[in-house]
Formats: structure tokens, C-alpha cells, sequence
């Protein structure tokens, strides 16, 4: 059960995200594949069933980086597939492809918005579990 919780808040957030820069995702991030968005969304889903029952530093490192490394992912996934279909590696330099992967996208994509949604989300869980455990010792008492 405390994966489900944590799958569905990785879930939520994404969703949130989504609906509140939908207009702003088909507007600026033409340029994006929907790979970008299926990569960010399977990073965060399956990072997050990953790291329940980790303490909160592991936790908030996770609201920090998942929605970078979601945009690595998302962006690594059509040149993937452009080199498994043709064979072509684009030559790129690692500080060039971080930048299209990592900087370009966190901006104008607003990950930071996800972060935000994802650390609100995760605190919200966090106090319905307290206070899921507090009723339940006072039951028992």
C-alpha cells in the first residue's frame, strides 16, 4: 500500500503539471517529442515506487532531481531511437547535449513547477500517514 501511495502522488504531480502548462507545452515545446513527456512521466512513476520508505533527505534529493533526470530520460529516448532505427549517432559534446537535455527544457518546461507540486504532494502524504498512525495508537490505547 505505501507504494501505491507514493506511485499515485509521482501520478498526481505529473497530472497537475500537465493540466496547469498544457497551453504552454504545445505552444514552446514544439521542438519536444512526446517522448519528452512519456520520459519524465516513467521516470517519475518508477522512481518514486523505488524510493517509498526512504527517509525525507532521500525524498526531497527525489522531488529535486527526478523532473531533471525525467528530462534527460525523455530527451535520450528519440535519439535512441533515431540510432537504433538508422544506425546515425548525431555527434553531440556532453556539455552540448546537457544543455538541450537539462537547461534548455527546465525554464521554459517549468520543472521547477513540478518539484514545487511534487514537494507539496509528498508533504501532504507525509501528514495524512501521521496522522493515519496517530488515530491508529490512540485506538489501540
Amino acid at each position: 500500500m505505501p507504494r501505491t501511495r507514493s506511485v499515485i502522488v509521482g501520478l498526481l504531480g505529473f497530472a497537475l503539471y500537465l493540466v496547469l502548462n498544457f497551453d504552454l507545452i504545445q505552444r514552446q515545446l514544439v521542438d519536444f517529442d512526446n517522448a519528452w513527456l512519456c520520459g519524465l512521466g516513467l521516470t517519475l512513476i518508477l522512481s518514486a515506487w523505488a524510493l517509498e520508505g526512504q527517509g525525507p533527505i532521500v525524498r526531497l534529493i527525489w522531488i529535486l532531481v527526478a523532473p531533471v533526470f525525467g528530462s534527460i530520460v525523455g530527451f535520450g529516448l528519440p535519439i535512441l531511437g533515431d540510432y537504433l532505427s538508422s544506425g546515425y549517432h548525431r555527434s553531440l559534446s556532453l556539455s552540448q547535449w546537457t544543455k538541450l537535455a537539462v537547461l534548455d527544457p527546465y525554464l521554459p518546461a517549468r520543472l521547477w513547477m513540478l518539484s514545487a507540486l511534487l514537494l507539496v504532494l509528498s508533504v501532504i502524504n507525509h501528514q495524512l500517514l501521521n496522522l493515519r498512525n496517530q488515530t491508529a495508537a490512540k485506538g489501540r490505547s
